[in-house]
């Protein structure tokens, strides 16, 4: 098994932005191709202490050819650290673990925090923000608010954890809280669902794995089942999969119902997201102009980008409607880099970008609501044109194996979860064929 030997940078944290406009500094420190970033604060001759530089001070101080005395004595100082940092490296050798290596670099001994289940979800939220990974570190946090409440504590110890504990947990979840208020009034708070337990127990189970990869913990103690043949295990609950599509019906009475300009601009991106292969609103805010190519869109899913080691790249026919939102809605800014709608900046930071999109996802979907009301759909979300896509293109005769292509799904059982079923007008048509000899 091929090993890696630690490698060190100084570099600016853009997600964490000071008042004056300046970044924190960071150690960033990769070992077997994973990041993790440790604060740097640095103290000059004139007894100053600098822990955040703008992008442009950071190169002219880690520059040679500086000839400004603070920004050279700054370089000098950074250079230290990551001498420091690099000598501690050494000294570790083939024990190198980043929790044995940051309470050597930072000094603070977390020997009360070792072993405890929190601690790692915090350090994990942290990477996770500097990372630019905002998504999966809300994920982090919601599990770390759910099992932090359900253990009534602040210290949570692996050994703690065991098949009984998570049963309990899966029990105190999917039941219905009822609380007596002092004004004498019954507060019922409804149960959550198992797909939200699973969502919070796979957080914990990766929280886990890093604990055994970083020799905190014992295996023996892991209590997740791994395979079928473990009897003993806990296995994490899967939630039954609700299919989001819409019929053909349906969507025509959605596509031709008046509409507020709010709620047409809604409509627009939903049926841009139908007719792009289920394209999700994240890949469509981050389409820049150079994704556009003849009639073609072509890009990877930010959801898959970052966790594949050959991400698939996308293509997309445009359609007479797709092309038509395209130019109803393009940026002015023709620069391969620029964004093609108006959502994002090139300016934004990670963070903001984050933001925006979610906030564009939570307009789209309320603007989208009222309209499919006023047609008789109930249920709507921008989610459903994806599965509508899915559904209505195997229904209308295309392979699952097209479909989980053109989803940019890595296997089939994804593609399925997707799929509504076919219609009884069709499994009837079937049926009757059957007698056509």
């Amino acid at each position: 098994m091929k090993t890696y030997t630690p490698t060190t940078g100084i570099t600016l944290d853009n997600s964490h932005p000071k008042k004056d406009g300046t970044l924190p500094i960071k150690l960033r420190v990769i070992h077997e191709r994973k990041p993790r970033y440790f604060a740097v604060k640095v103290q000059l001759p004139d007894n100053s202490e600098i822990d955040s530089l703008t992008p442009g001070d950071l190169e002219r101080a880690l520059s040679d050819k500086t000839r400004n005395e603070r920004l050279r004595q700054i370089g000098e100082r950074l250079n230290t650290e990551r001498k420091r940092a690099n000598d501690i490296i050494a000294s570790l050798k083939s024990g190198f673990t980043f929790e044995e290596f940051k309470k050597q670099f930072t000094g603070i001994k977390a020997t009360s925090d070792h072993g405890n289940i929190f601690y790692r979800y915090n350090t994990t939220i942290e990477s996770l923000m500097i990372e630019n990974r905002f998504g999966t570190a809300a994920t982090f946090s919601s599990s770390l608010k759910s099992l932090r409440t359900f253990a009534g504590t602040d210290k949570l110890h692996y050994r703690d954890v065991t098949v009984n504990w998570l049963q309990k947990y899966e029990s105190f979840m999917t039941s219905e809280k009822i609380t007596l208020l002092p004004n004498g009034k019954i507060h019922t708070k409804p149960a959550k669902s198992k797909t939200t337990v699973g969502i919070n127990l796979r957080s914990l189970r990766v929280i886990f794995n890093a604990a055994i990869e970083a020799q905190e913990i014992d295996p023996s103690v892991y209590p997740f089942k791994r395979n079928t043949s473990q009897k003993s295990k806990y296995k994490i609950p899967i939630g039954s999969s609700i299919k989001k599509a819409l019929t053909k019906e349906e969507l025509k009475l959605l596509f031709n119902a008046p509409a507020t300009p709010a709620q047409e601009r809604a409509r627009d991106f939903f049926f841009f997201s139908y007719t792009a292969n289920g394209m999700n609103i994240k890949d469509i805010c981050k389409l820049t102009n150079e994704c556009v190519i003849n009639s073609n869109l072509h890009f990877y899913r930010a959801k898959t980008i970052r966790t594949s080691e050959n991400p698939k790249l996308i293509s997309v026919p445009l359609t007479e409607f797709a092309q038509s939102i395209i130019a109803k809605y393009r940026t002015t800014d023709t620069s391969p880099k620029a964004y093609l709608f108006d959502i994002l900046k090139t300016t934004d930071t990670e963070l903001a970008k984050h933001k925006k999109i979610k906030a564009f996802t939570k307009v789209v979907n309320r603007d989208l609501k009222p309209l499919a009301l006023s047609v008789g759909i109930t249920e709507i979300g921008t989610y459903f044109a994806r599965h509508s896509f899915a559904t209505l293109a195997i229904q209308g005769g295309a392979s699952l194996e097209f479909a989980s292509e053109a989803l940019g799904h890595s296997n089939l059982k994804t593609t399925l979860t997707y799929f509504k079923g076919f219609q009884d007008s069709a499994k009837l048509d079937v049926l009757n064929k059957l007698m056509d000899f």
